[in-house]
């Protein structure tokens, strides 16, 4: 059992899951980087600007194919984990990186960082569905569905949200929970 993971194809043969957030992976700015620049296509022509990111982490399509642009350019730099790239960027190493909301909430507070000024989400994409992850080895199928049927309901009662409004504010706390298409 994890407490969040991400569901895709490879991951449905060998787990189930339960969404309860959607994390929406956004871009943190330096002061530096000038008001003009409010979108990747802005941030690449800008050819001062660099960006940070950890190693082999993934932030989906949009934002993978700019890393490897910004790669190719010679304008990322990439670290071993995230607690670095929070202060590499608070040392000005680099003008911005990509973080959901859950991790750099957690990094700023923990670090006792400024919180950007701008924290902005250039992908059009939706968030990608987050939620308790069961192992098929572990649960069987009606065991995740009372899991399941747990996680929706601490949905449908407020509890999810009451959680993460005291940890992250109304506005995202709104915006990161998990609203499942109901048919």
């Amino acid at each position: 059992m994890l407490g969040s993971g991400v569901q895709n194809p490879q991951r449905d043969r060998f787990a189930w899951y339960a969404h309860y957030v959607v994390e929406i992976n956004k871009v943190l700015l330096a002061d530096s980087v000038p008001d003009h620049v409010t979108s990747l296509t802005e941030f690449e022509a800008a050819k001062d600007l660099r960006m940070g990111t950890v190693r082999s982490f993934s932030f989906g399509p949009f934002y993978d194919a700019a890393m490897v642009r910004l790669q190719a350019a010679g304008r990322l730099d990439q670290v071993g984990d995230t607690e670095a790239v929070f202060r590499m960027f608070a040392a000005g190493r680099f003008h911005a990186f990509v973080s959901s909301q859950f991790v750099y909430g957690h990094y700023v507070k923990q670090l006792g960082l400024k919180t950007p000024r701008r924290v902005e989400n250039w992908d059009a994409d939706p968030g990608t569905p987050s939620g308790l992850t069961l192992s098929k080895k572990r649960f069987s199928a009606e065991q995740a569905a009372a899991w399941q049927l747990l996680v929706q309901s601490m949905l449908d009662d407020g509890t999810v949200r009451r959680i993460l409004v005291q940890y992250m504010g109304e506005a995202e706390a709104d915006a990161s929970l998990y609203r499942a298409k109901r048919r």
